[in-house]
Formats: C-alpha cells, structure tokens, sequence
C-alpha cells in the first residue's frame, strides 16, 4: 500500500491528455526515459537500489539480509554494479546475504583495508562467486538510460578512518540527479566542494544516516537538492538523525524523507527532471 505521494514538475491536465493521444496515436516513438531510486528499510544501515531499463545496481547493502529479501521479493537475480561506499558492517554487512540472491557484475569499493571480520567474510564471498572487484577511481557507468558517476572520495590514501574514505556515487539522467555521499563527515564534505563534487543535485541521500557531521550549511546550500533523503533505524542509539542536521535539511521548505518513519523511499525521475516520490511500509 502505498503511502504519501508528491509530484513536481508534472504537466497539467491538457498536457497530460495531448501526451496520451501521442503515445496511441504514435506507438514508435521512443519510450521515456527514466529512472527509480529506491531506499531500502534497512534498520539503522544503508542500500539503495537504482534501476533504469534492464540494469540494476546496488549502493551499499546494509548489515543483516534485509537488502537481499528486498532485491528477491523485487524479482532482480542480477545488480550491474555493487557499489561499496566503505567497509563499515552497516554498509557491508550485508553483501553476502545480496550475493546468495544476486549475480552482481562488478564490485566497486574504497579499497581501504577494515580488518574486520565483516570485511575479511565480504572478500571471501566476493572471491567464492567470483566477483570481478575494482577500486574507486573515477569512472562513468552505464546503466539503462542513466549513467553513474563513481568516483574515489577527494582524501583518498591520506590518514583518517572509513567516513571520510566513501565512495561518491553522482547518478545521472538528462535533468534529474542523484547524489550518494556513503558517511562523509566534515573534512569530505569540505574536500569535495573543492573538488567540485557540490553541483546541484536533485535527490540528496544524507550522509552518515543524518548525522550531525553529515552536513554544513556550505554543502547544503551549494547542493541545494529539492529532496533529502535520510536512511536510518527506527530509535537507533546513535539519535540519527539528528536535529541541527534535520534543520540543515528542511530550509528552503525542502521534502526530507527517512526511512525510520517512512519506511522505503521510491523517487521515480526523468530525463526531463520531473519527478515523483512514493513512500511505503515493507512487512
């Protein structure tokens, strides 16, 4: 059942019927193109699935098998692309369970040594499916009518821990964008707008589930998306999200979403850059 819905940017009525006359009247035209973001409920983690055409992918996989009944109950037996944002077990946790319920392509990570032993079972999978692995660098991925820009985090190699070491995922089609920051923190978020990587974007996943360091009034202003989306578990003991960051997030009257109260996130988008949101509750 779904629950709230919100379009932008849709056509108005006479538009709506000129557009359907169109489509009967001229059945080989091209088909639109579109794209579907979906933030998974994964409890206090994150994953989220994009799907365009026949491709699908894979940003992260939480830490338990949540990921991988939503990716079967779905119908998806194969993810293009597996990126990690970094080796944190409520990123990565759940990469084996994914792997049981999908052929995955290709895995992308920060290459960043964990030494834990969620990372050390993550590699043994990968290596007993024979997943092709590549490091983060910066690389355009096709996948059905958009693309994915993934790209190694700005302080990759200098000395910190895993937050500051995600993977930066810029999803792309036509008007509509997507950003995914993994858990940056302050000096990230300070060394991308740097680096650039603070180009407007239509959806924000916020970093580090919502967290205090996950966001500067610099970052959001520069980004300036027109929906937040935040992934974190229902009365987690980290307070994520948190208010001053909630703040952040809801000026200029933007729609900030969490899957902590609402459940799976869905944003549907064009090349037009229209797009819709749905909401609902997975059993």
């Amino acid at each position: 059942m779904w629950g709230r819905i919100r379009e932008v940017g849709t056509v108005g009525t006479v538009g709506t019927v000129l557009a359907a006359l169109l489509v009967f009247c001229a059945p080989r035209l091209a088909r639109a193109q579109s794209v579907e973001v979906r933030f998974l409920d994964v409890g206090q983690g994150d994953a989220t699935l994009i799907r365009s055409g026949a491709c699908a992918s894979l940003i992260d996989a939480g830490m338990g098998d949540e990921a991988a009944r939503r990716l079967t109950a779905l119908g998806i037996g194969r993810l293009d692309y597996l990126v990690a944002s970094h080796n944190h077990r409520d990123h990565i946790g759940g990469v084996g369970e994914v792997l049981r319920a999908a052929k995955v392509g290709l895995y992308i990570h920060n290459g960043r040594p964990e030494r834990s032993q969620t990372q050390r079972f993550t590699l043994a999978m990968l290596a007993r499916e024979g997943t092709p692995l590549r490091t983060a660098s910066l690389d355009t991925l096709a996948c059905g009518d958009a693309r994915l820009i993934v790209a190694a985090s700005p302080l990759a190699g200098a000395a910190g821990g895993q937050n500051d070491q995600s993977v930066i995922v810029r999803l792309e089609l036509g008007e509509f964008s997507a950003l995914f920051t993994g858990d940056s923190g302050f000096e990230q978020l300070r060394a991308m707008i740097e680096a650039g990587w603070d180009r407007p974007a239509t959806v924000l996943k916020a970093a580090h589930h919502g967290a205090r360091d996950g966001v500067t009034p610099r970052w959001i202003a520069r980004v300036h998306p027109d929906v937040v989306v935040i992934s974190a578990g229902a009365r987690n003991a980290y307070g994520h999200p948190d208010p001053v960051a909630l703040r952040y997030y809801l000026t200029r009257g933007r729609e900030v979403y969490r899957t902590d109260r609402d459940g799976e996130v869905i944003v549907s988008g064009t090349a037009g850059g229209q797009f819709a949101v749905e909401v609902t509750s997975v059993p």
